[in-house]
């Protein structure tokens, strides 16, 4: 988590929906979601994922979307 948290001083922060899942494998989410800027190319469950872990390490959500598929997230 500190080596995430030195990276993202200087860089912002982006994953796609190939490296979320290797996090959740990993189960290192929780401790890496905080400090990403950007998350692209996500299913919709990763998107209701997303904000849930969000909103459980503390940080206020906010969700756009246009689309059936962002359903899921905007009921968070």
């Amino acid at each position: 988590e500190n080596k995430v948290e030195e990276l993202s001083v200087s860089h912002d922060l982006c994953i796609g929906g190939d490296c979320f899942m290797m996090l959740q494998r990993m189960d290192a989410l929780r401790l890496v979601i905080p400090y990403v800027k950007v998350f692209a190319r996500v299913a919709p469950d990763q998107k209701e994922l997303i904000l849930t872990t969000l909103k459980m390490v503390g940080r206020m959500t906010l969700m756009c979307g246009d689309g059936t598929n962002d359903v899921g997230a905007l009921k968070q």
